[in-house]
Order: C-alpha cells, then sequence, then structure tokens
C-alpha cells in the first residue's frame, strides 16, 4: 500500500515535469514565431519600400538625363523667307565642341524666292541688338546662295553676345535662350541697297 502511494507521487512528479516541460517548449516556440512574424512583417516592409525607393532613384536619374524640364532645343524665324532645324549651342568647353565656341550652330536654308548673297550672321543673348557686335560673313557679297540651299551656319556657327556687345560665356548644360540675326542682300540688288534683317529665336540646351 506505501509502495503503490510512493509510486504514485512519483508518477505525479514525473507529469509534472514533462507538463511544464511542454508549456517551456510552447513557450519558446510561440515566442520563436513571434520574432519570426515580426522579422517577416519587417522584411516585407523593407523590400515593399526599398523597391519603391529604387524606382524613385531611377526615375530622377532619368529625368536627370534627359533633362525633361530644360529649354527644348528649337530655331524659329520671326518671318517668312528663311527655315531653321538642327539647332546646336555650343558652351565654352573646347574639348566637346570641336574648337567652336559660344556659337550657336543650325540648319539654316535660304527660304527666299531669289538668291541672296553678303550674307552675315550673329547671336545675341538678349532682346536689342548692340551696334558693337562682330558680324559673322557666311557668304561674301560675290558668292550666292540659291533658293532652297543652307548658308553653312550648320559647320561655322554664329558668335553669341550678350546684349551689351560683350562676346557671351555659355556653360555646357545652361538653358540657352537667344536671337539668331541674319542678313543679306539679294543677288540682283545693287551694292548700294542697305542689308536686309531676319530674326530667328532660338533656345536649347549648351553642350
Amino acid at each position: 500500500m506505501e509502495w503503490e502511494e510512493c509510486s504514485s507521487f512519483e508518477q505525479s512528479i514525473e507529469m509534472f515535469i514533462i507538463i511544464a516541460s511542454l508549456n517551456e517548449v510552447m513557450r519558446v516556440e510561440v515566442s520563436s514565431l513571434i520574432k519570426m512574424s515580426k522579422g517577416q512583417s519587417a522584411m516585407e516592409y523593407l523590400m515593399t519600400y526599398g523597391w519603391a525607393l529604387l524606382v524613385i532613384v531611377i526615375v530622377i536619374a532619368v529625368l536627370m538625363y534627359i533633362r525633361p524640364f530644360s529649354a527644348p532645343e528649337s530655331c524659329i524665324f520671326q518671318s517668312a523667307g528663311f527655315s531653321c532645324e538642327g539647332v546646336r549651342i555650343l558652351g565654352d568647353d573646347v574639348a566637346t565642341t570641336g574648337g567652336i565656341t559660344n556659337s550657336v550652330l543650325a540648319s539654316v536654308v535660304n527660304g527666299q524666292q531669289k538668291s541672296i548673297t553678303n550674307v552675315e550672321v550673329v547671336c545675341i543673348r538678349g532682346s536689342s541688338l548692340p551696334s558693337t557686335v562682330a558680324w559673322k560673313q557666311l557668304v561674301p557679297a560675290g558668292d550666292y546662295v540659291s533658293h532652297g540651299e543652307e548658308i553653312g551656319l550648320i559647320s561655322t556657327g554664329a558668335p553669341c553676345y550678350d546684349s551689351d556687345g560683350v562676346a557671351s560665356t555659355i556653360s555646357a548644360g545652361e538653358d540657352f535662350t537667344g536671337r539668331l540675326y541674319v542678313k543679306f542682300n539679294y543677288r540682283d540688288e545693287a551694292a548700294t541697297v542697305p542689308q536686309k534683317v531676319v530674326v530667328a529665336t532660338v533656345t536649347g540646351q549648351a553642350q
């Protein structure tokens, strides 16, 4: 009888130990699951916002490269008779401009119904044309450009000046706005006839 009571007591102790052990194991497992859940949530959070940040960085890099809000490249004459396209604004960096600096290059075509001669060009950054600038002659009085032909500005360029007559310094990457002045005579005019002047508005990003 005493042995049976002792055995029953020992079994109760063993059962208590087993139950306590199982309880500890369950507690550890639940704690691990909670930590794992928190860690997984944190990882999912980082992954979600990490991808979002990566997309934002890529978009910003693309926008910086293509500069959608920079001045569009254009060359538009205020009156009929000439067309202009393929404009390039050359800055002050000789290494990237091929030796022609602070100038406007463009394909300017004679749309007049007559041949023109004595063609000179200049680029002005401002609203007024100073009298002290040095015009660049593209077609001398002895030569001429027929209707539909280019006057040569695409390869030589027009030097740019500020409105006070001082030569401009154009930095690469800056948004440029200026005016391209072209003066000329018709081929069949007398040499004493004053040159005519046409103006184009030029915009673009300097190279």
